[in-house]
């Protein structure tokens, strides 16, 4: 096969997911207004950026109102708006959590949830059992997408006790059956698709996107 036929270095492109507005909202000495955040989010989408995690409803109040200005002042060409949150509580139902009523209520086309892949982390931190961490959150990505949500998931590299690289997959179609991390028992030990790029960005895979 050719050294240049592009099947064999992996995807033809990558959709860029960047954190900028909460992930990296939290550094110290950075105190961002809800007007900071649209601007931003204006240049994000000038630059191209596919995917703006804007934020993390129900945790505070200048996210709820970004989220809440953002539909009515931005006009978006390329990016799409994301709603950042976790998965349901341990032995929780989806249709009374907050984290997720909050995560619809904030009216994206797009939310990410986050959700333990690492086994330590379920048994250690969620205290529970593999197959509760898993079905948390598969339960979860089956209640978003069936209020119409795109749902992607970030998963951290399970290496360390304090895992610092993590990749952006979009969840799958069929959540309680998937080879990625996102569904699958959480013993994924770092198994991603698409690498992490620079600080506040992540990337995924095109050719893996769900729709809607």
């Amino acid at each position: 096969m050719p050294a240049n036929d592009v099947t064999t270095h992996g995807p033809r492109s990558v959709e860029i997911y960047d954190t900028t507005l909460r992930d990296g909202a939290q550094l110290e000495g950075i105190s961002l207004t809800v007007d900071d955040k649209l601007r931003i989010a204006e240049q994000l989408d000038w630059l191209g950026v596919h995917y703006i995690e804007a934020g993390w409803p129900g945790s505070n109040p200048k996210d709820d109102e970004a989220f809440r200005r953002i539909p009515h002042e931005l006009k978006l060409q390329t990016s799409k708006v994301v709603a950042f949150g976790s998965t349901r509580r341990v032995k929780g139902k989806v249709d009374s959590d907050d984290t997720l009523r909050h995560l619809l209520e904030a009216n994206t086309e797009a939310v990410c949830i986050v959700g333990k892949s690492w086994d330590y982390h379920v048994t250690e931190a969620l205290q529970t059992t593999l197959d509760e961490g898993a079905a948390m959150v598969a339960d979860s990505v089956e209640f978003l997408r069936a209020n119409g949500r795109q749902v992607l998931s970030p998963i951290s590299a399970a290496t360390s006790p304090s895992p610092s690289t993590s990749t952006m997959t979009p969840a799958p179609a069929s959540p309680t059956r998937s080879p990625e991390c996102a569904a699958a028992p959480p013993r994924c030990k770092g198994r991603s698709t698409g690498t992490a790029s620079a600080p506040g960005t992540a990337t995924s895979p095109r050719s893996s996107r769900t729709s809607r």
